[in-house]
């Protein structure tokens, strides 16, 4: 971001009376209406993204053709170097060169103009009105998300309570969680293991008859990805299907069950590579063998295998772990 860019931009915040998000961003109340500005773009040419917030909802709209905008911004836009959307309790307004547009119309009298036209629609902001209850009065608008808005105490500890709660959930959550998470990993350990028996299969088939054979970076890329959401997806699934499961305790939890997964699947392997060479199943022998398999085994397939298996413990992970609810501003 050039040092010109900055400075203009900074010029503009200050005669719009806003407060700096960060070096892109920008927010305050300019006419009653909360306002967030960010700049865009690449060299000299930098952009604009104004959010302007309302209070009316998108069924109390007017249509596309209710608007009238002044003589200026109806032809930036009709010559594409501006933009203007208005929606449910939002409008934008988007010019894409900052300093052609302040040297022909002036970005501040075309702001007024926008407002004005938006007010002629009914589409006006709240004042200092909390926008969700409409009660009471907010000194100053939050910025969330990427979105400005003008939100009380009240509501705020609404929505930050919902937060809070998905952080830590609950005793009952965490409880199922972990019972869940040993049914995923049995699960899980089965598709493991009947993966590489696949796999080794796979490779003994082509390999006959030949010293060394080749396996394409992709195929070992493709397999290892599919192997960690066979033997990790059905852990991570479960815990997240789980109410109050709880952000702060999920992730944790899907990772002993990814390992807990890779962990069954490679005594169940051992355990079939027994029955293949003596014909008789016992997984107390499979698990007495593994160390003796994994000494014994070449150093790139462990390589694969672990490989394989820290993705299986990375999708048990991220599918654990719920999606925070957003501020909704």
């Amino acid at each position: 971001m050039t040092q010109q860019a900055v400075e203009r931009f900074a010029t503009l915040a200050g005669k719009l009376g806003l407060t700096r998000r960060d070096q892109h961003t920008f927010y305050g109340i300019y006419r009653d209406y909360p306002v967030a500005v960010s700049m865009f773009g690449e060299g000299e040419t930098r952009g604009l993204l104004f959010q302007f917030r309302h209070t009316q909802e998108q069924a109390s709209l007017p249509k596309d053709d209710g608007y009238e905008w002044e003589r200026d911004l109806e032809e930036l836009v009709t010559s594409g170097r501006a933009a203007v959307s208005v929606e449910d309790r939002i409008a934008w307004l988007t010019l894409y060169d900052m300093q052609s547009v302040g040297q022909q119309v002036g970005v501040v009298p075309l702001l007024d103009g926008y407002l004005d036209s938006l007010s002629s629609a009914g589409i006006t902001g709240a004042g200092k009105l909390c926008h969700y209850c409409l009660t009471n009065t907010v000194d100053s608008p939050t910025f969330d998300e990427g979105r400005v808005g003008l939100i009380c105490r009240a509501c705020l500890l609404d929505r930050t309570a919902t937060r809070a709660g998905e952080l830590e959930g609950s005793a009952a959550g965490l409880s199922a969680s972990v019972l869940l998470a040993g049914v995923g990993a049995a699960v899980g350990g089965v598709l493991w293991a009947g993966a590489w028996i696949a796999h080794d299969w796979i490779i003994e088939v082509v390999s006959r008859g030949k010293d060394v054979i080749g396996v394409p970076t992709t195929v070992e890329i493709v397999w290892l990805v599919v192997v960690g959401v066979l033997v990790g997806g059905p852990v991570g699934y479960v815990i997240g299907r789980v109410p109050g499961h709880g952000v702060r305790w999920a992730g944790s939890v899907g990772i002993v069950g990814g390992i807990a997964a890779v962990g069954i699947g490679e005594v169940l392997f051992s355990t079939w590579l027994i029955y293949r060479v003596r014909g008789e199943a016992s997984v107390k022998a499979g698990l007495e063998v593994l160390p003796m398999y994994w000494r014994a085994a070449p150093v790139i397939y462990l390589i694969v295998k672990s490989c394989a298996a820290l993705l299986s413990i990375y999708f048990a992970y991220r599918l654990a772990r719920p999606k925070r609810t957003s501020l909704a501003l």
